[in-house]
């Protein structure tokens, strides 16, 4: 991805000062999140999610499919290495054509933060009452289902 900074903004869009040659593009609102992460490439620690219709398999291995999570565990300007929860496999993708097969769908930063607040005791390890008390916590209206509002 490339470097830029916001250099103005208004009711109707962000003006992006690109780092590499100075030049301007204005990015209306509504498409901020989709054009940021179209822009922005991917780092060590982030997840990603296979999209629907999306999959691999090598040499008659099962790598990923619709719905598997995986972590980026090498990145460079041209390409990614990720690593497949599900089948314990890794993958490697064009850093340009990651979001055709795949939608970002976390980081590594925002996972810890979830576990450090999982982790009452700051053991490094969640007991079965601390994963219970955190549901309890996250289970607003105790229908015993967590919803994503």
């Amino acid at each position: 991805g490339e470097a830029g900074v916001v250099t103005h903004k208004d009711g109707t869009s962000y003006l992006v000062t690109w780092a590499k040659d100075g030049q301007s593009t204005a990015i209306p609102r509504d498409a901020w999140r989709t054009a940021v992460e179209r822009l922005a490439g991917l780092q060590v620690g982030d997840a990603l999610m296979v999209l629907p219709g999306q999959s691999c398999e090598l040499n008659g291995v099962d790598v990923y499919t619709a719905g598997d999570i995986g972590t980026v565990i090498k990145a460079d300007e041209a390409k990614y290495e990720v690593e497949w929860a599900r089948t314990a496999t890794t993958s490697t993708v064009k850093a340009d054509k990651w979001q055709k097969a795949f939608k970002r769908y976390g980081t590594l930063k925002a996972r810890l933060q979830v576990f450090d607040v999982i982790d009452r005791d700051h053991s490094g390890e969640i007991t079965l009452k601390e994963w219970k008390d955190a549901f309890l916590r996250m289970d607003t209206n105790k229908d015993g289902h967590v919803t994503r509002k």
